[in-house]
């Protein structure tokens, strides 16, 4: 997430091992700069760790990171399956408070040329789910999904509730399970 390092999401990355999951979390810095470059480090510590058929999680801002490296970048190669965890697809009006210092804030700005081209070329397929909060402060329900996807609302009120409450953890569980079912 934008602002955010791995200390936070610790807790979904123990509750997703507890169940079986192995988890690989990833740490490219405070998410300022330009989301592309972002994408490209995701692609990289991808490959360096030979990881396939994984599921990508991505948490707000890491939602674009993800979108942009499964779409641009060949991502869909190695990940079965992409989670969103109100990720603002459709720009977050936040972002103009923060735009004069961040890059990725002036990307996610509604409306933004970034945003823009990046839904324009999405393919939507069964293998995206987007998890959105019932009220999201900072990135509104019809930002935070893509048309087309299965889309989930959590029964929580705000944007960090969504990114750590036991409810997302569980929602995110339940839609791994078919993918541990199905495996020999």
């Amino acid at each position: 997430g934008w602002l955010s390092q791995n200390f936070p999401y610790v807790t979904l990355k123990r509750y997703l091992e507890n169940t079986g999951y192995s988890v690989h979390l990833t740490n490219f810095g405070w998410h300022t700069g330009d989301i592309k470059k972002d994408a490209h480090k995701l692609k990289d510590f991808l490959e360096r760790n030979n990881l396939r058929g994984a599921v990508l999680i991505g948490a707000s801002l890491g939602a674009l990171i993800s979108l942009f490296y499964l779409q641009r970048l060949g991502g869909w190669k190695r990940v079965n399956k992409f989670i969103s965890i109100g990720g603002p697809f459709y720009g977050s009006p936040a972002a103009h408070l923060a735009a004069w210092f961040s890059q990725s804030a002036q990307q996610m700005i509604p409306g933004s040329k970034f945003l823009t081209s990046l839904i324009s070329k999405v393919k939507i397929t069964k293998k995206i789910i987007c998890i959105s909060a019932e009220f999201d402060e900072l990135v509104p329900k019809n930002s935070s999904y893509l048309i087309g996807s299965k889309h989930i609302i959590v029964d929580v009120i705000g944007h960090l509730n969504l990114q750590f409450s036991q409810k997302t953890f569980r929602t995110i569980e339940t839609e791994l399970t078919p993918i541990a079912l199905s495996a020999p």
